[in-house]
């Protein structure tokens, strides 16, 4: 079944570890945005250009920042644009964290040959990245698609979420919400519309097959720091889906992208969606909540109701002076 997820996730932006640094150290606090700097891969009229892009994001390890310039009267403007840096400089690591020996791994919280994390109980968590927008495609694999169920006193188990379950052709909006009643609205900063899942023990994340889209950059910086504790809790057969996003190109016509722009000195603020963008689509379903809470919200449509939600998406993307973005370089 295709499905139509909204999806929110903390909204804050990162700003540098302290005044007077131009570093952001690998993030072991609660999740946040950062505002990037990255080249990369873009659609306009129809064909892939390359250049400089800036794009709202999530890159939980290490990023060197610089204040930008905000106007007067503008202020859902990014306060800093963050360059992401891997591996991350000795001046970024964290207190006793080990280093991977694979080549270009020098700030991740993997133990080789363990399929697990380096970060102890008494060490600061290593944060992950997810959705993860760097390298040969989109990934999603992890966050809201394990929640816990008490089954006896004092003991609870892992239970998969319908995110872990979604079809081909489903897209997920990622973005936070803003403001209360009227003034509520979802601001998006991620597309992704799935290509491929493949399933996967949280246990045995290192089980994981060998794909070129599955490089080791992305499981260095982002998908083991998901399981610093692998085998002390088990998941008694939970299965996850590690997602790979489609792309530009791919034969359906939707993509999954960031919404985007050329370098600038400002940046720009993140798209806004409202509820009443969908209403005219062919369905009484709702696609999209103004006041959406941490839950996610997922809708079963058909593939035409999916691609007229995403082309909706993609035009707003467009009036606001945006491009897509379809690829990230670290």
């Amino acid at each position: 079944m295709t499905s139509i997820v909204q999806f929110t996730h903390p909204g804050s932006e990162h700003g540098p570890e302290t005044p007077s640094t131009d570093l952001k150290h690998w993030n072991t606090g609660r999740h946040k945005r950062k505002f990037l700097a990255a080249r990369g891969q873009y659609v306009s009229g129809g064909n892939l250009e390359e250049g400089e892009l800036m794009f709202w994001g999530e890159w939980e390890p290490c990023s060197r920042v610089e204040r930008l310039t905000q106007p007067a009267g503008t202020p859902n403007l990014p306060k800093w644009l963050h360059h992401p840096l891997w591996p991350c400089p000795e001046s970024c690591r964290l207190p006793g964290m080990m280093a991977n020996i694979k080549k270009g791994a020098g700030c991740t919280p993997v133990r080789s040959g363990s399929g697990g994390g380096t970060c102890k109980s008494e060490e600061a968590f290593c944060q992950n990245t997810d959705p993860y927008v760097f390298g040969p495609c989109f990934k999603y694999f992890n966050c809201k698609q394990i929640r816990h169920r008490s089954i006896a006193p004092k003991q609870r188990v892992a239970v998969s979420t319908k995110l872990a379950q979604l079809d081909p052709g489903s897209m997920i909006l990622f973005g936070c919400t803003r403001g209360t009643g009227q003034d509520a609205r979802f601001l998006l900063d991620t597309v992704f519309v799935v290509a491929e899942r493949i399933e996967y023990d949280p246990d045995l994340p290192a089980s994981l097959p060998s794909r070129p889209e599955i490089d080791d950059v992305f499981l260095n910086a982002s998908f083991y720091a998901s399981f610093p504790k692998v085998g002390r809790q088990p998941s008694r057969g939970l299965k996850l889906g590690l997602y790979l996003g489609a792309k530009f190109g791919d034969p359906s016509g939707m993509y999954s992208f960031s919404p985007t722009m050329i370098r600038n000195s400002s940046g720009f603020p993140r798209l806004e969606l409202r509820a009443s963008y969908f209403q005219h689509i062919g369905t009484s379903k709702s696609i999209l909540t103004n006041n959406l809470n941490s839950a996610a919200l997922t809708t079963v449509v058909t593939e035409e109701i999916a691609q007229a939600v995403w082309t909706i998406v993609r035009d707003k993307c467009r009036t606001a002076g945006c491009v897509e973005g379809v690829s990230f370089n670290l």
